[in-house]
C-alpha cells in the first residue's frame, strides 16, 4: 500500500494502481472488508482511477463504499461528507486538473 502511494506521488499512476489492486486481497485478509481503515485505503484506488481519467470506475468504487463509510464513521464524519459532496455525477463529469486535485485531497 505504501509503495503504491509513493509511486502515485511520483506520478507513476498505472504502477501505483497495479500495486493498490494487488494489495486488496491482503488488506481484506488482514483487516476484513468492513474495517474502517480498509475502506479508507481502498479509496486511494478511486483517487488514482480518477487521475487516470477512469472517473466512471472511481465513481462506482466511491458509491460502493459510502454506505460502509457512513456506518463506520458516521454520516457527519469529514471524509464521508467530502465524499458525498463530490457525488458520482461530479466524478463522472470532472475533467480539469483542479477538480482532480480536489478529489485527491479527499482520500490520500
Amino acid at each position: 500500500m505504501t509503495l503504491g502511494l509513493s509511486l502515485a506521488g511520483q506520478g507513476r499512476i498505472e504502477e501505483a494502481l497495479a500495486l493498490l489492486e494487488s494489495a486488496d486481497p491482503d488488506l481484506d485478509a488482514d483487516l476484513g472488508s468492513e474495517h474502517p481503515l480498509r475502506i479508507l485505503y481502498g479509496l486511494n484506488r478511486a483517487t488514482l482511477l480518477h487521475r487516470s481519467r477512469r472517473a466512471t470506475e472511481a465513481a462506482r468504487l466511491v458509491d460502493a463504499v459510502l454506505p460502509k463509510m457512513r456506518a463506520a464513521f458516521g454520516a457527519a464524519a469529514p471524509a464521508v461528507t467530502r465524499a458525498e459532496a463530490l457525488g458520482s455525477e461530479r466524478l463522472k463529469s470532472a475533467r480539469t486538473d483542479s477538480e482532480s486535485a480536489r478529489f485527491a485531497d479527499v482520500f490520500l
